[in-house]
C-alpha cells in the first residue's frame, strides 16, 4: 500500500498474518502511531498485535494537519 505522506518511508511498516492474528511491524525512521480505543501507541522498530479497531498514521501523530490515516478493524 502506498501512503501519500512525506514522513512515511518507502518500506515504513509490514502487516503479517500469524496464525489467527495480524501483526504490525514498524521498520521506519519516524515511527508508526497506532490508536486502539483511547490508547495511543508509538512503534519504532517494534511489533504490535492489532486487535479490535483503530487507526494508524505514519511518521507523525494522527492529529497533525495532512497526516495520512489508515483505519482497521479486526474481527
Amino acid at each position: 500500500m502506498v501512503i501519500p505522506d512525506p514522513k512515511a518511508s518507502r518500506r515504513h511498516a509490514r502487516l503479517e498474518s500469524r496464525r489467527d492474528k495480524f501483526v504490525l511491524i514498524d521498520q521506519s525512521v519516524n515511527g508508526t502511531y497506532v490508536h486502539i480505543g483511547d490508547e495511543p501507541i508509538v512503534l519504532l522498530h517494534e511489533e504490535l498485535i492489532l486487535y479490535a479497531h483503530g487507526s494508524m498514521s505514519f511518521g507523525h501523530r494522527p492529529d497533525t494537519t495532512g497526516a495520512a490515516i489508515v483505519e482497521f478493524a479486526c474481527r
